[in-house]
């Protein structure tokens, strides 16, 4: 399975906070949000995310929480600014505890869809 990028707006609020890096400099201040399409088989149970440039992922994002079969949430990066990188890799660990990863320029992407 893979994450696949799409450009779509819209759905509830996750709140999500990570280390700055630099890769691009837009001109948004909320150019890092985006939201999460889960079109996989399997409910998603952890989602990590990391700069590109970074060794550390962060805390699973989805905390308690899990995105069922054809949900989707929004997910936001609380005290971006306008330097923060646009780069990032996402791991979503699925309820069969299979991996779906990829990397993406969130500066460019609204949306990220699991298959």
């Amino acid at each position: 399975m893979n994450i696949r990028q799409v450009s779509l707006k819209f759905m509830p609020i996750t709140f999500l906070s990570l280390a700055a890096g630099s890769i691009a400099t837009p001109a948004r201040a909320d150019h890092l949000n985006f939201t999460l399409y889960n079109d996989s088989s399997y409910p998603i149970q952890a989602l990590y995310i990391k700069a590109a440039r970074s060794d550390n992922w962060g805390p699973d994002i989805l905390g308690r929480d899990i995105l069922g079969v054809g949900n989707s949430t929004r997910i936001t990066f609380p005290g971006q600014s306008p330097s923060s990188p646009c780069v990032y890799d996402i791991d979503a660990v699925l309820a069969d505890n299979s991996h779906s990863s990829g990397r993406f320029n969130l500066c460019k992407v609204d949306a990220v869809n699991v298959r």
